[in-house]
């Protein structure tokens, strides 16, 4: 039977992995709003494009004012596409629609995924810059609103399972807390198995007693590790 200090050393290290899961999603989570804001960069060309299409000078009066909009546009997907194909943050990249796994036990039974999304230009099936007529420039600006619409559904999925995962990082944290605390609550002369049993007891009704609302079946498994 392991000690109390063993099972808060376990726990730390699982928490670790947990830490490093919470790391990876608030820089993703970054990364995806700096995505979204360079859409919405692009987004303001093709409002441009077309306001300047409406004019009375039409598409041959502007023609290099259109020229210049579309190299902007064109630059901004790149931008875009530069963003997305970074470094992997924490060996996976959300934005090119990998997952990241955090174990929550050390048998790897106990798991939680984030499942990214593709958000490069190829992905969303941008269309070639194109700002000779206003149909044109309305595909581009169509192109534009579906990928921010995608974007802020995955700023959505990164930002609801960090939150959660940072619920299941304070809910070890009190954990590795009270497990600490017990074990030095525990006579020198006292160390043996059924000691540190019947304190594991104690802090397990403890646990289950108090406010902590838990995010996960995961956090369940936690308890049961008593």
């Amino acid at each position: 039977m392991t000690s109390l200090n063993e099972k808060a050393q376990d726990l730390q290290k699982l928490l670790d992995t947990v830490e490093k899961s919470i790391s990876t999603l608030a820089t993703s989570r970054d990364q995806v709003q700096n995505a979204i804001g360079i859409l919405e960069e692009a987004g303001g060309i093709t409002i441009r494009a077309r306001d300047t299409l409406k004019t009375s000078a039409g598409y041959d009066g502007n023609k290099d004012r259109l020229a210049e909009l579309e190299t902007r546009y064109s630059a901004a997907l790149e931008k875009l596409d530069a963003l997305v194909n970074n470094p992997a943050t924490g060996g996976v990249n959300l934005l090119k629609g990998e997952s990241l796994t955090t174990s929550f036990d050390s048998a790897g039974k106990s798991q939680f995924t984030t499942t990214g999304l593709d958000l490069s230009p190829e992905a969303l099936e941008f269309r070639n810059p194109d700002f000779s007529s206003l149909e044109k420039v309305q595909d581009a600006r169509i192109d534009v609103m579906n990928a921010i619409d995608i974007g802020t559904t995955l700023r959505h999925i990164i930002s609801s399972d960090l939150m959660l995962l940072q619920t299941r990082q304070e809910f070890s944290q009190s954990t590795i807390s009270t497990l600490s605390e017990g074990a030095e609550a525990i006579p020198v002369g006292n160390l043996g198995d059924e000691a540190a049993n019947l304190l594991a007891l104690q802090i397990r009704q403890q646990l289950s007693d108090t406010d902590v609302q838990l995010a996960a079946e995961s956090q369940q498994h936690l308890l049961k590790q008593f």
